[in-house]
């Protein structure tokens, strides 16, 4: 697709080169130029938990400098929904050579020489949003999503024989408190290490194709209170009113622009009537017939918009080494529209925060 230069003095091929696939997909590739200049920037600078602000704001400054004024425009663009459907793949990306994850327990850099990938996320993330983490996904700000023996069957990032059917990130968390938006406006995922044989798929799928299958009459049921959602399995327990919120829509926004909180895995999903039951079978098989399947790899970054888009992740057989390190090893961070919607949770940095009500 075209993208317009408003006057920066940039040619698009100098930075980024966009591309709208069939899927509706936005592709942006960073020149080979600006992969080395991200390679030399954020390869030894050092990420340092519980600091975060002041390292989003390195990064930040970093690539601004890199990608100039319409490079930085571009994301900012893809951020507030000016640019692409709601699923971005950026490439081209630097990446270190990593072959397995770390021992189980151990962390991140205990298996890799370097940052690089945790800075990519956060300095990405920083022009999409702003990065934040939870808690019971992880205990720092980009969250290590690795398979494990012990979570083989678990519908979460770290599971494997499980499909994890399309969903919303924390569907749940946007209508748990009264006033406040607790669910991610995005996530990001990059690839640190990659299983090339039997690896999984992470399928996504845009809301707007899907609803755009539908009748008018499922339209309207699932735009009501129609569906209890249940809180994603690992942040249950700092839930004191039970695991569901409800009875809350499904779809919002205008035709058109729709969104999607759902969760078509396990028993994430609890519709109130036969009718939503029966709307609701529908629109699942509408989002897996629109779904398209990436592979998330190193020098990669998905970006997948909360809501406008679905996500992920077919189920697979892990591969381990000898000491139980799993051979895929992707990496997450998510993005709110506004920080402050999160203050009123317990912090255990500042901006990793523990959710519940």
């Amino acid at each position: 697709m075209a993208y317009p230069v408003k006057g920066f003095g940039r040619t698009q091929s100098s930075v980024l080169t966009l591309k709208t696939d069939d899927a509706g997909i936005l592709h942006i590739s960073v020149s080979d130029k600006t992969k080395a200049a991200l390679a030399e920037a954020f390869g030894s600078m050092s990420y340092i938990a519980g600091d975060e602000t002041a390292t989003i704001a390195r990064a930040k400054t970093h690539l601004a400098n890199i990608l100039g004024p319409w490079g930085v425009e571009v994301v900012m663009n893809v951020g507030n929904g000016a640019l692409g459907n709601g699923v971005v793949v950026l490439t081209n990306l630097p990446f270190e050579e990593v072959e397995w994850s770390p021992v189980p327990g151990a962390p991140a850099r205990s298996a890799k020489s370097s940052d690089l990938s945790e800075l990519l996320l956060m300095a990405f993330g920083a022009y999409l949003g702003e990065p934040y983490g939870v808690k019971n996904e992880g205990d720092r700000l980009v969250n290590d999503l690795i398979p494990s023996r012990a979570d083989l069957y678990r519908h979460t990032g770290n599971g494997s024989r499980q499909t994890l059917g399309l969903h919303a990130e924390n569907a749940a968390l946007k209508f748990v408190q009264t006033g406040r938006d607790w669910s991610p406006k995005g996530l990001l995922l990059t690839g640190v290490s990659h299983q090339e044989i039997g690896g999984p798929t992470t399928p996504v799928a845009l809301a707007r194709a899907a609803v755009a299958l539908l009748s008018d009459a499922d339209k309207k049921i699932l735009r009501g209170d129609c569906m209890d959602i249940a809180v994603p399995e690992r942040q249950r327990d700092a839930f004191a009113s039970g695991d569901t919120v409800g009875p809350v829509p499904v779809i919002l926004g205008k035709p058109g622009r729709e969104s999607i909180f759902a969760a078509f895995y396990g028993d994430m999903m609890r519709p109130r009537t036969k009718a939503a039951t029966s709307a609701l079978q529908r629109l699942e098989k509408a989002v897996n017939a629109v779904a398209v399947h990436l592979e998330v790899l190193p020098g990669q970054i998905v970006y997948v918009a909360n809501g406008p888009a679905l996500h992920g992740r077919s189920q697979f057989e892990p591969e381990f080494d000898q000491y139980d390190r799993a051979r895929r090893w992707i990496q997450r961070i998510f993005v709110t529209g506004r920080l402050d919607e999160l203050r009123d949770a317990d912090a255990v940095s500042d901006r990793v925060f523990s959710i519940g009500n």
